[in-house]
């Protein structure tokens, strides 16, 4: 939940503000890649959570599957006809949203990304976990826990397995 509302306050930030002067008027949806995994449902309370301590406004939308992407970009456009001042987007492909983060820009919209960002420099901001970096640190702990010995499984999904079979036939 740390990193939503430190997301939330870079949002703040891209729209020129600071803790102190964030208002009621303030308006700041999240555009997330979905809501019904329990990450995301994590996502929308820490956003309502910080949205409610800075005294900003927000709604938390996402498509019903992480595979929806004209679902999102539908979504960001409701976002912007009811005109925030900056929208937080976790992009669920980083070519398909640019073309509506680019209209965003046009409407005077400012967007921080999180989690996943997009093909451009249109956003002010993006913020995410470093995964190579928690992996490793994940690893050396369980090194640790283990005495350096043993054996451990690492349970992978189909996605993710996909992925890195990409990766491999591509070399």
């Amino acid at each position: 939940m740390k990193s939503v509302k430190l997301t939330l306050l870079a949002a703040l930030a891209t729209v020129g503000m600071g803790v102190a002067q964030a208002k009621d008027d303030l308006y700041i949806p999240v555009v997330s890649k979905g809501y019904q995994h329990e990450f995301w449902q994590t996502v929308k309370l820490g956003s309502d959570t910080a949205a409610k301590e800075l005294g900003v406004k927000t709604n938390f939308v996402g498509p019903a599957a992480e595979t929806q992407i004209s679902e999102q970009i539908q979504l960001m456009e409701d976002m912007m006809a009811r005109q925030p001042d900056a929208i937080l987007l976790a992009a669920l492909d980083a070519n398909a949203l640019v073309v509506p983060v680019e209209d965003a820009k046009s409407r005077g919209i400012e967007i921080a990304t999180f989690d996943s960002g997009i093909n451009s420099e249109i956003p002010k901001s993006f913020i995410a976990t470093n995964n190579v970096k928690a992996g490793a640190d994940a690893a050396k702990t369980l090194g640790k826990m283990l005495g350096g010995e043993g054996k451990v499984g690492i349970m992978l999904t189909w996605r993710v397995l996909k992925m890195l079979w990409s990766a491999q036939t591509a070399l």
